[in-house]
C-alpha cells in the first residue's frame, strides 16, 4: 500500500472498492499501520471526488490512530497525508509544522515528496502563514525539476501557484509573467484547473490596481470560456475571488457564472475550512447588511478562525474591519489597538489601508523598522540556543535568518578542520550539495570566498539573482558563512544598511562562539559537525542525463518501501552510490548500512563473513565473529555481485530473507536479522540462472525492484560535470592548487568512450592533479597515452553506439554546426531533419549540437 499512487483523481469507483476491501483485510489482521495508511488514501479519493464530509471523517480516524502510535516511522510515512488533511480544514500552520520536519523538505523539496501535488498545497500554506520567500524558493525549485524531467503539465501547475504567491506578496510585476505564461500553456493543453487559477489571479491583479471594470470584464471572459468548455472551476484561489466578488457587488455589477457573493459566503461560512470561513465571515460583515452587534460577532468569529488557521495577513484584514467598526462606535482606543496589530502584518506588504493611518500617529514603530526586526531575530536565536539540541540549532538558525532576510534559498557554509580547509554546505534551505557543485553556482562561491577573505558582508545583484553572504568569525578566523539568495524577487537585500550588516555579523559571531562552547565534543572535529545534518550529501549523484534522472526518480520512489532492490550496470558506474541513496532515503536511514563485497572475500570465508561464527566453529575460528547480516539488523545490507555466492550460501540467504533470522556458524540459536537487502551486479544474472549457476527462486526474490545504471559513455552531459567535481575533490585531498579544465581538456574527455566508467574518470583526474603544475593542468591519460588514440571499437560496440560516436565526432569537427556548407548534415550525407531525428533517437543532447 505504501507505494500506491495518491493521484487518485484519475481513477474510477473500482479504486474506492479496492481500498475498502484492503482496509477490511488490514482490520481483520490487526494491521493498524496499513489500516491507517489506507484510510488516508481513501479519504484523499473521496476529497478529489467531491465528497468532503466522507473524506474528513475517514482521515480524522486515521489521524487519531497516527497520534496514538506516535512513532517516527508512521509519522514520516503519513506526513503528506496528514498535511493534506489539515489543508482541507484550512489549518495552514499545522500543514507547515507537519511537513517542514519531513526529511529533505527544507533542502531538496524537488526530491523528497511522494505526491507531486504536495508542493502545491505546502507552498500555499507557507504563503498563508507569512513565509512567502520560503514558498517562492520551494515552488521555484520543484518547477525547475519538473521542467528538467519533462513533466510540463506539473511544471505549469507549480508556475501558476508561484504566480499566486507573488501576487499575495504584492509583487504584481513579477507575478504577471508567471500567470500569463501559465494561462497560455493551460489554454493550449485544456488544463482548466490551471487556467481558472491563472485568470482569477490576473483579474485580481487588475482589481488591486484599481481597474475594477477591467477586472470584472476579465473574470467574466474567463467564466464564459469555462461555460463553453463545460467545466466547473475547481481549486481556485478563494481569497482573491471573495475580494473581487465583494468589490463587484459594491459597484452593482451583475453576478458572474458559477459565483454569487451571498451564495459563496453562505457556503464557506457553513463549511469545515476555518481559513475560508474566517474570510467569508469578514466579508459578510463588510457587506453592511447587518447591525453593528451582529457585524462584530461575525468579525470576532472570523478572528478566532483565522488565528486557528495561522494566516496573519487575513487575520490583520479582519482586525482592520474591527477597527473601523470601533471607530464608528466611537471607541478610538480599541480601534488604535487593533490597527497597530494589523499594521505589523500589512505594512510590509503595502496593504495597510490609508483611512486608518490616523490611528498610528505617535504610536507606530520608528523609522528604523529593520533594526527592530533584527532585535526580534536575535531574541529568536537566543531562545533556539538555550532550548534546542545542538543537532537542530544550525538549521533553526538558518530558518530564522531566512525569514528575516526574506530569502528564497539559504545555506550555512563551514570550513572543515582538515588540512585542506574545505568549504562545505552544512545545511541548506532549497539548496543542496548538488546545487553547490553545479556550474551555475560558481559565481556565488566566489562571493562566499570574498566575504571570507575580506571578513565583510557581501551583496551581489544581477538580472537573474540577488545574493547576500555574511561571514562569521570564531576563534580569530572566519569559519562560517550565512548565504541567502533570491531568484524570483529582485532588490530583496537593499533594505540592509552597512551599519545593520555589521551589527548582524558581530552578533552572529557571538552566537556561534556560544554554540561552540555549548557542545565542544561535537566541534572538536569540524567535519563531524558539518556533516551531522547532511548525510544525504554523501549519496548525491551528479547527473544531467535524462535516463539517469528517470532511474533516480524510480529509485527514490522505491526507497521508501522495504522491498529488495537489484542494481545492474557495468563496473565503475557507481552502483554503490545508488545503494547508499536507497538507504538514506528509506525508513531504515537511522540504522546501519553494511557492505558485503563478494568480489574481495575469499570463497572459503564468505559464509563466516555473512553469517558470523562462534568461537571454535572451525580450526581458524579463535574468537566469536558477528556476521554482516547480524550487523545489518534494522538497517540495510548491500551485497555486491551476489552471482558469485556459492550455491549453499544462496540457499541460506533465501531462507534468512524469509525468516529474518540468522544462525552463526557453530551456533545453536538463531538471531534476529531484520535487514533490507540491496544487491548490485555487473553480471547478467538471468543468464547465470539459465546456466544453473544461480538459484532461480533467489533471483526472483532479490529482483523485485530493478534499477539500471547507464554507462558513462551514454551520459555525455555528465562527463565534464563529474570531472570538475573530481578535480575539486582531488585538489583538496592532495592539498594542490590546479587550474580548471580548459575547453580542449573537455573535448578530450568527451572524445573518449570510458570503458571503466566513472571509476576510470576518477582515477584519471586524480592522476592529473598529482602530476600537474599550478599554472597548467596536464590531463594525464590512462597508461600515459592520449585517450583519443584508443580505438573506438575496443569494447565491441553495437551499431547504434558506433553511429552515436561517429555523429559526435563529426559535430565536434564542425563546432556543433549542423546545417549549411561544411555542416554535420552535409558531411554525413543526411538531410538536416533526418540528422536531428537520428540524434534524438540516439540520445545526443541539444547541448552536444
Amino acid at each position: 500500500m505504501s507505494r500506491l499512487s495518491i493521484r487518485l483523481e484519475k481513477f474510477g469507483p473500482e479504486v474506492s472498492k479496492n481500498l475498502r476491501q484492503a482496509r477490511s483485510c488490514a482490520e481483520k489482521n490487526g494491521d493498524r499501520r496499513s489500516w491507517t495508511v489506507i484510510n488516508f488514501y481513501l479519504g484523499r479519493y473521496y476529497m478529489l471526488h467531491d465528497r468532503p464530509d466522507n473524506a474528513l471523517s475517514i482521515m480524522q480516524a486515521a489521524n487519531q490512530e497516527v497520534e496514538k502510535m506516535g512513532d517516527a516511522d508512521i509519522l514520516t510515512r503519513t506526513a503528506e497525508s496528514r498535511a493534506f488533511f489539515y489543508y482541507m480544514q484550512g489549518l495552514h500552520r499545522d500543514v507547515v509544522n507537519t511537513l517542514e520536519n519531513t526529511p529533505g523538505v527544507s533542502d531538496s523539496p524537488d526530491q523528497c515528496f511522494l505526491d507531486p501535488l504536495t508542493p502545491i498545497f505546502y507552498g500555499t500554506s507557507l504563503a498563508f502563514t507569512g513565509r512567502f520567500h520560503q514558498a517562492i524558493g520551494m515552488l521555484n525549485a520543484v518547477r525547475g525539476a519538473a521542467e528538467l524531467n519533462g513533466k510540463t503539465s506539473l511544471a505549469v501547475h507549480y508556475r501558476v501557484v508561484l504566480g499566486v504567491v507573488l501576487l499575495m506578496m504584492g509583487k504584481s510585476r513579477e507575478a504577471d509573467g508567471h500567470l500569463r505564461e501559465a494561462s497560455n500553456d493551460a489554454l493550449n493543453t485544456k488544463n482548466w484547473i490551471v487556467y481558472s487559477i491563472a485568470e482569477i489571479a490576473l483579474a485580481y491583479a487588475e482589481l488591486k490596481s484599481s481597474l475594477v471594470c477591467e477586472s470584472y470584464s476579465h473574470l467574466s471572459s474567463c467564466m464564459r470560456r469555462l461555460v463553453i468548455a463545460g467545466v466547473m472551476p475547481r481549486n481556485y484561489p478563494d481569497n482573491f475571488l471573495l475580494e473581487m466578488l465583494l468589490a463587484f457587488h459594491q459597484r452593482g455589477f451583475n453576478p458572474l457564472p458559477f459565483f454569487d457573493l451571498s451564495g459563496e459566503i453562505s457556503r464557506l461560512s457553513a463549511g469545515s475550512n476555518v481559513h475560508l470561513k474566517g474570510m467569508a465571515l469578514r466579508l459578510s460583515a463588510a457587506q453592511g447588511k447587518k447591525d453593528a452587534v451582529r457585524c462584530m460577532r461575525d468579525l470576532i468569529e472570523s478572528e478566532n478562525c483565522l488565528k486557528r488557521s495561522g494566516d496573519g495577513v487575513e487575520l490583520a484584514k479582519t482586525r482592520v474591519e474591527m477597527a473601523r467598526l470601533h471607530m464608528q462606535e466611537g471607541d478610538e482606543a480599541k480601534a488604535r489597538e487593533l490597527a497597530l496589530a494589523a499594521w505589523d502584518e500589512l505594512s510590509g506588504l503595502n496593504l495597510f489601508p490609508d483611512d486608518l493611518t490616523c490611528l498610528l500617529e505617535n504610536t507606530a514603530p520608528g523609522d528604523d523598522l529593520f533594526t527592530d526586526r533584527a532585535g526580534q531575530l536575535f531574541e529568536m536565536i537566543e531562545q533556539i540556543i538555550q532550548t534546542r539540541e545542538i543537532s537542530d540549532i544550525y538549521g533553526l538558525m538558518l530558518d530564522a535568518t531566512g525569514r528575516f532576510f526574506r530569502s528564497e534559498r539559504a545555506g550555512l557554509f563551514c570550513f572543515t578542520d582538515k588540512p585542506n580547509k574545505a568549504l562545505v554546505l552544512h545545511c541548506g534551505r532549497n539548496l543542496t550539495g548538488k546545487d553547490v557543485l553545479d556550474d551555475g553556482f560558481r559565481n556565488q562561491l566566489t562571493l562566499i570566498y570574498k566575504s571570507v577573505h575580506e571578513n565583510r558582508a557581501q551583496r551581489f545583484h544581477s538580472a537573474s539573482l540577488d545574493a547576500l553572504c555574511i561571514p562569521v568569525e570564531t576563534g580569530g578566523s572566519v569559519r562560517t558563512v550565512f548565504y541567502h539568495a533570491n531568484d524570483c524577487l529582485k532588490d530583496g537585500f537593499d533594505f540592509l544598511s552597512d551599519r545593520l550588516l555589521l551589527r548582524l555579523q558581530r552578533t552572529f559571531s557571538s552566537f556561534m562562539e556560544r554554540i561552540i562552547a555549548k557542545d565542544k565534543p561535537h566541534m572538536r572535529d569540524g567535519s563531524a559537525c558539518i556533516y551531522s545534518d547532511t548525510k544525504h550529501i554523501q549519496d548525491e549523484i551528479l547527473t544531467r542525463n535524462e535516463r539517469m534522472l528517470r532511474e533516480l526518480a524510480r529509485l527514490d520512489q522505491i526507497a521508501g518501501s522495504d522491498t529488495t532492490v537489484l542494481i545492474t550496470g557495468e563496473t565503475g558506474t557507481g552502483k554503490g552510490l545508488f545503494a547508499q541513496r536507497i538507504h538514506h532515503r528509506s525508513t531504515r536511514r537511522d540504522g546501519p548500512f553494511i557492505v558485503a563485497d563478494i568480489t574481495i572475500i575469499p570463497e572459503k570465508l564468505i559464509e563466516s563473513e555473512l553469517f558470523g561464527h562462534e568461537k571454535g566453529a572451525f580450526p581458524a575460528a579463535g574468537e566469536q565473529c558477528i556476521g554482516k547480516m547480524e550487523l545489518a539488523d534494522k538497517g540495510t545490507l548491500f551485497i555486491n555481485e551476489p552471482g558469485k555466492l556459492p550455491k549453499p550460501v544462496q540457499e541460506k540467504l533465501l531462507k534468512i530473507l524469509q525468516e529474518k533470522r540468522v544462525m552463526r556458524l557453530g551456533g545453536s540459536r538463531s538471531i534476529e536479522a531484520d535487514f533490507r537487502l540491496v544487491t548490485a551486479t555487473s553480471q547478467n544474472l538471468a543468464r547465470e540462472v539459465a546456466a544453473g549457476h544461480f538459484r532461480q527462486d533467489l533471483y526472483h526474490r532479490i529482483n523485485i525492484a530493478n534499477i539500471e545504471v547507464p554507462p558513462l559513455r551514454e551520459r555525455e552531459r555528465d562527463v565534464v560535470l563529474i570531472a570538475r567535481h573530481f578535480l575539486d575533490t582531488a585538489a583538496r585531498q592532495f592539498n594542490r592548487f590546479v587550474p580548471g579544465l580548459s575547453v580542449q581538456d573537455e573535448r578530450t574527455l568527451l572524445s573518449y568512450h570510458w570503458p571503466g566508467n566513472v571509476l576510470e574518470l576518477k582515477n584519471v583526474i586524480e592522476r592529473t592533479v598529482l602530476l600537474s603544475t599550478e599554472d597548467r593542468l596536464e590531463l594525464i591519460l590512462t597508461g600515459g597515452t592520449s585517450l583519443s588514440t584508443e580505438s573506438p571499437f575496443d569494447d565491441m560496440p553495437g551499431i547504434d553506439e558506433i553511429q552515436r560516436r561517429y555523429i559526435r565526432h563529426v559535430l565536434q569537427t564542425t563546432g556543433g554546426r549542423i546545417s549549411g556548407p561544411g555542416g554535420a548534415a552535409e558531411i554525413l550525407g543526411l538531410p538536416r531533419t533526418t540528422l536531428n531525428a537520428r540524434m534524438k533517437k540516439l540520445g545526443i543532447s541539444q547541448k552536444t549540437k
